[in-house]
């Protein structure tokens, strides 16, 4: 049985494509340029489903606004819709031989791509991607290698280095304080994966990089961002916290993380913006079991204050938050602390940001290259358009009368500087009577 989405499928294909060809059969040029109208709009459609909201609306705009108003003015200027068909055309055999090759080639093209089973192949994942996230207090700034090349360097506590990308495999990683050797250890990447690497004060199991994986691909909801919360805290105590909600102090707290211990990390959070507002949130980190006690009534109200608070974290439009709890042993008394790291995710596909970064990062020089072709092909046209040659037409001189002997302007104009008298006209160059 057929889905929705492939039946809308068939059924917009099908008629782009007969659009098509009676924009080509048609005898009549208004009502080829309707048809064409009419393909515009279904390559618009097509677009929707692909959720390319932005191409579908140039499509329409453009091509199917601008361009065909263009097209038909042109039209209606030289007066094509008043054309008629010619009785005998010459070549009258060739409609119906390219409506046959058309047919044969969406024939076979179709069952080329039902036996390919497009639908069934996965697409190829893309590279890994990798940052650090300097979280051990103890240790100074320090200097990350992979696989014995230098990534990042001078990494002080709670900085975290940019997202790079490196080729899918396994990697040793070695982290130096100055010329002390903190640890090394083996990490395998695999493809699409999109890993923070958060050091650790402590050591989990012998490892002190805890793998926290998080998502660049785009987030579908508008003015959304997702929120990875990661406990990071090696507390002399137990550091098992309850992450909540608590914007709004009239509105009951929401919980966006519970019972979270050392290194671990929640599930991501969907933090949603109005529209018409800007919202900002505040989080709080609390002593795991505190809120759960002081909220157990219908009427109750959290009267503890938060271990650690983030204020006014704004859900931008596409944007994924890493908030990392932090403990910091510096100082004689230990203090906790977050550090929220922002990065800004893939446009999503068919957006503006999406088509421009298309254009002007990844074929910035296949766009270029085609405007500077474009640019001599219009210069070679309006060149091989014009004469090469420009004529000079020979000046006759003007006579002040239509008579044949008369003199002329330039004779009149020297006989008045020069006080000669004009020359008399020869009676063999006089006009004809009318005898």
């Amino acid at each position: 049985m057929l889905g929705t989405e492939l039946a809308l499928f068939i059924l917009i294909g099908a008629i782009a494509i007969f659009a098509a060809v009676m924009m080509l059969i048609s005898e009549n040029a208004v009502h080829s340029a309707l048809f064409l109208i009419v393909n515009f709009a279904c390559v618009a459609f097509l677009y929707l489903m692909l959720n390319a909201a932005f191409l579908a609306m140039v499509q329409v705009t453009v091509y199917a606004g601008a361009i065909m108003v263009l097209f038909l003015f042109v039209i209606m200027l030289l007066g094509a819709e008043k054309l008629l068909p010619q009785p005998n055309p010459q070549f009258s055999w060739l409609t119906p031989v390219a409506v046959g090759m058309v047919v044969v080639i969406l024939f076979v093209v179709s069952v080329a791509i039902l036996d390919s089973e497009l639908d069934t192949n996965e697409p190829e994942p893309h590279n890994p991607v990798v940052r650090f996230i300097h979280a051990n207090s103890e240790a100074e700034a320090v200097d990350i290698y992979l696989n014995d090349q230098l990534w990042a360097s001078d990494l002080e506590f709670t900085q975290g280095s940019d997202f790079k990308e490196i080729e899918a495999g396994e990697y040793t990683v070695k982290v130096f304080s100055g010329i002390d050797l903190l640890t090394e250890e083996t990490v395998a990447l695999g493809g699409n994966d999109v890993v923070s690497l958060v050091m650790l004060p402590e050591a989990i199991d012998g490892k002190s990089l805890l793998r926290v994986k998080t998502s660049l691909e785009p987030v579908k909801e508008r003015n959304t961002s997702r929120m990875t919360i990661v406990n990071a805290m090696a507390c002399p105590t137990d550091c098992t916290v309850d992450v909540l909600n608590i914007t709004d102090p009239s509105d009951k707290p929401t919980y966006f993380a519970e019972n979270l211990g050392y290194g671990e990390f929640s599930p991501f959070e969907i933090l949603r913006r109005d529209q018409y507002i800007s919202h900002l949130y505040t989080l709080g980190a609390f002593p795991a079991g505190v809120a759960a006690a002081e909220l157990s009534g219908e009427d109750a109200k959290l009267a503890s204050k938060p271990t650690i608070q983030l204020r006014d974290v704004e859900a931008t439009d596409n944007e994924d938050l890493v908030w990392v709890l932090m403990g910091d042993s510096r100082a004689e008394i230990f203090r906790q602390r977050g550090e929220l790291y922002q990065i800004d995710n893939y446009p999503a596909f068919g957006s503006a940001r999406g088509v421009g970064q298309l254009l002007y990062v990844d074929y910035m020089l296949v766009f270029q290259t085609i405007a500077a072709l474009l640019l001599v092909a219009m210069v070679g046209t309006l060149i091989l358009t014009t004469d090469a040659e420009i004529k000079r037409t020979r000046r006759n001189p003007r006579r002040m009368a239509a008579v044949p002997g008369n003199p002329t302007v330039e004779e009149y104009v020297q006989s008045l500087r020069s006080g000669a008298a004009l020359p008399e006209a020869s009676s063999t160059q006089q006009l004809p009577s009318g005898e």
